[in-house]
């Protein structure tokens, strides 16, 4: 399963995690990919997945806590 986290730029979830893993920082997606630089809607997805290494498939326990 791929989430996507910014649709203008085309970047996924899986592709934050593989920049961070090489010891990119959110600043250094934004340069290079243009992280946030259109409509910006994806800015705290991106923040979430550096900052807490959000789970990408919620297990049906999760969304049934959800809601």
């Amino acid at each position: 399963l791929l989430v996507i986290v910014c649709i203008c730029n085309r970047l996924y979830v899986l592709s934050l995690r593989e920049c961070q893993r090489d010891g990119w920082t959110l600043e250094d997606v934004q340069w290079a990919w243009g992280l946030g630089s259109q409509c910006g809607v994806c800015m705290e997805a991106a923040r979430q997945v550096f900052e807490h290494q959000v789970n990408t498939v919620e297990t049906p326990e999760h969304l049934e806590r959800a809601t």
